[in-house]
């Protein structure tokens, strides 16, 4: 058997379907040492940095000294870096007195982009660090799983989500409270997650609830209910 006959049984043997994502994760802190590194060659002095996990799944980078005190870009860099990211002025979220110390997510985000080597169609935080994911990539005709089609085999009837961002999108992020199996120190407080990891210490989980916010725009809802009003 030839090299792209083993390949084609390969993929067809295998759960990767018509579509494969590309994706990388960074630990907290390497995804910090890649900012420093290249905030430093930016603007030409130290830059420190940190990642700050916010709101769940979102993420955003502090500037600050070895101590984790505030260290705010001048009112210069921050025009430099403006230029660089594609944006008029960085204001980390919109913030009155904002003191040039802290990128809000979207401008992190853009920051990133400048350094990843795929474009980033969405990105997720947990407590250990940050996955960047690329857009699908679609196999060639000659690579895709194939499935044998019985004759009497039912047509397979997708069905329509209830609620879509106008972006064409179906998936959101949100917020949900979970109850887990965990490791408590003697004063009863949280020490550390068992051993299995939380997703298998999860015993039980209550509806999510929004704010939501759509994983391809990121547009932000209430309620799933407000997709698409005011469009």
């Amino acid at each position: 058997m030839g090299v792209k006959e083993n390949l084609n049984k390969a993929i067809n043997e295998s759960m990767l379907g018509d579509s494969v994502r590309v994706s990388k994760f960074f630990m907290h802190y390497e995804l910090a040492d890649t900012v420093m590194d290249f905030m430093t060659d930016l603007l030409g002095r130290d830059i420190r940095a940190k990642i700050i996990r916010s709101d769940f799944y979102y993420w955003h980078i502090d500037f600050c000294d070895e101590k984790g005190n505030a260290t705010p870009l001048t009112e210069d860099e921050l025009k430099e870096l403006a230029e660089i990211i594609g944006v008029e002025e960085i204001n980390a979220d919109d913030e009155p007195e904002y003191k040039g110390d802290a990128l809000d997510d979207d401008d992190s985000l853009k920051l990133i982009q400048l350094i990843m080597p795929f474009e980033i169609s969405n990105t997720s935080a947990d407590e250990d660090g940050v996955r960047f994911i690329g857009p699908e990539l679609t196999l060639p005709e000659s690579l895709k799983r194939t499935e044998p089609q019985e004759e009497d085999e039912e047509e397979i009837t997708i069905l329509d989500y209830e609620h879509v961002c106008p972006c064409g999108s179906h998936l959101f992020t949100g917020h949900q409270l979970m109850r887990a199996d965990v490791i408590v120190d003697g004063d009863g407080g949280f020490y550390d997650n068992l051993d299995c990891g939380l997703d298998a210490a999860v015993y039980d989980s209550e509806k999510p609830y929004g704010p939501f916010r759509c994983m391809k725009c990121h547009t932000e809802y209430d309620e799933l209910s407000d997709v698409g009003k005011g469009d």
